[in-house]
């Protein structure tokens, strides 16, 4: 079977966050794996890997395209009716017009739909029109959880046999680390100790307004923890970074910015707590992370969230400040407590990983073939 992997995205500006990361992480699984009947190809406007990184069954396929617009719609199938595939998965959401062969589209969430005042409107319109036509196009959809998948099959009515959770990995760079490693990321960083840590993109979606409050009234109550946010400047966050000022805590809340992965699993390891608040994810990458390097978690309650960490955080409902504020004191002054959270995630997280990730990504690949192959007999 000769698949095809859309990766343009990797060439683009900011590429180290969501979709980025899962297609670099997924290719990387899957060049990991034993070499197979599949051959792979990497389609992008301009080379995104080091040729010499590739297996003998892997290939760049560089399409010159010099547009901005029209690689979906015209460069990709292009590519692929030129590299003669048998499939071709679109791992961003939306699929091209007219394809050569059978598709496969990963849906990475439905933000747009669940929690649409959380999504900038340009981005909602946009997901609006394509995931709809990408859903009718694929012969098989990949969600990262289960939950996304009922989400799917609730707005849209796509059957479940076309649908395949498929649960993300974690890197094996997220462990546990040495205490002079931890203490070289102190240093480096200038970090507070100790230090409640959450990681994402500063944007409504993620709840920081409500966490911030929650920390307040924590603080209020004795909580020590400074509050350590990493992660990049998202939309409408002016008044996220101004709200410590305005509660008195511009001292013991730190914005790191966006922190390179080489540092961000030491940043892990010296947390005491990482916490995620978050409204809505369709996985939650960074809560997994967290419990591979041994921090212990507190998460949303949220169908996404709760699948992922099983019984391995504490779950608080996101929208109750109190719960939050309840969560991050019991767990900061309960030593037996963190240790014992800390070993489940390290459990937990030894249950997911990338190459686990590209081998049922793999299984998609032969169902949809096969998918199609009987609708072409229909």
């Amino acid at each position: 079977m000769r698949v095809g992997i859309d990766v343009d995205i990797l060439g683009l500006s900011n590429t180290y966050t969501g979709i980025p990361n899962y297609i670099r992480y997924l290719v990387d699984g899957l060049t990991k794996l034993e070499p197979s009947a599949h051959r792979i190809f990497l389609v992008s406007r301009r080379p995104v890997f080091a040729n010499e990184s590739l297996p003998g069954h892997f290939s760049q396929a560089v399409a010159r395209w010099p547009f901005k617009r029209g690689w979906n719609s015209l460069a990709l199938p292009c590519s692929a009716w030129r590299l003669k595939l048998d499939l071709l998965h679109l791992p961003a959401f939306s699929t091209p017009i007219f394809a050569p062969c059978p598709l496969v589209v990963t849906v990475h969430d439905l933000a747009y739909l669940v929690y649409p005042d959380c999504c900038q409107q340009e981005i909602r319109e946009y997901l609006t029109r394509r995931v709809p036509f990408a859903l009718k196009k694929a012969s098989a959809v990949i969600t990262p959880t289960a939950s996304v998948k009922r989400e799917i099959v609730k707005y849209f009515g796509l059957p479940e046999e076309k649908i395949f959770p498929v649960w993300h990995g974690v890197s094996p760079k997220c462990k546990v680390l040495a205490r002079d490693v931890v203490a070289k990321i102190r240093s480096e960083l200038a970090l507070p100790e100790p230090f409640v840590l959450f990681v994402g993109t500063v944007e409504p979606r993620k709840n920081l307004r409500r966490l911030i409050e929650a920390y307040g009234r924590a603080v209020a109550q004795g909580l020590e923890h400074s509050l350590v946010i990493a992660g990049m400047r998202g939309w409408l966050c002016e008044e996220i970074y101004e709200l410590p000022r305005r509660l008195g805590l511009e001292k013991k809340v730190i914005f790191l910015g966006y922190v390179p992965d080489d540092l961000l699993h030491a940043l892990y390891n010296a947390a005491d707590l990482f916490i995620y608040p978050s409204l809505y994810e369709g996985f939650g990458l960074p809560v997994l992370e967290a419990m591979a390097c041994g921090t212990p978690v507190i998460a949303s309650r949220i169908p996404s969230l709760s699948e992922v960490v099983g019984e391995a955080a504490m779950l608080v409902e996101p929208l109750d400040a109190d719960a939050i504020a309840s969560a991050m004191l019991f767990l900061a002054g309960n030593h037996e407590a963190r240790r014992s959270l800390a070993q489940k995630g390290l459990e937990r997280a030894r249950e997911f990983s990338w190459e686990k990730t590209a081998q049922e990504t793999i299984r998609v690949y032969e169902a949809a073939l096969e998918f199609a192959r009987r609708s072409a007999l229909t």
